[in-house]
C-alpha cells in the first residue's frame, strides 16, 4: 500500500496523464475544425450565407464529419493489415 504522500502523488501524476490525454483530443478537434472550415470554403454557394449560417452549418456538421473521418479511417486500416 501507498503512504499518503505516494498516494497524493500518484493522484498528481494520474491527473497530469490524463490532461495531457485531454490536450491531444483537444487538439485532433481543432485541427479537424480547421479542416472542415477550409474544405467548406471550396463548397459552391456556401460563401453565399450568411457568416452565422455557415457558423451553424459548420457546428451542426462538425461531429458528423469527424465520425464519418473515423469510419474511413477504420476502413482504410481494416484494409491495410
Amino acid at each position: 500500500p501507498l503512504n499518503e504522500p505516494e498516494q497524493q502523488q500518484y493522484k498528481n501524476e494520474r491527473y497530469a496523464i490524463l490532461n495531457e490525454i485531454r490536450q491531444f483530443i483537444v487538439d485532433l478537434i481543432d485541427i479537424d475544425c480547421i479542416a472542415l472550415i477550409r474544405w467548406s470554403k471550396n463548397v459552391p454557394e456556401f460563401g453565399k450565407l450568411s457568416i452565422d449560417d455557415q457558423t451553424n452549418s459548420i457546428e451542426l456538421n462538425f461531429l458528423e464529419a469527424i465520425i464519418i473521418e473515423n469510419i474511413w479511417r477504420s476502413i482504410e486500416f481494416n484494409q491495410s493489415h
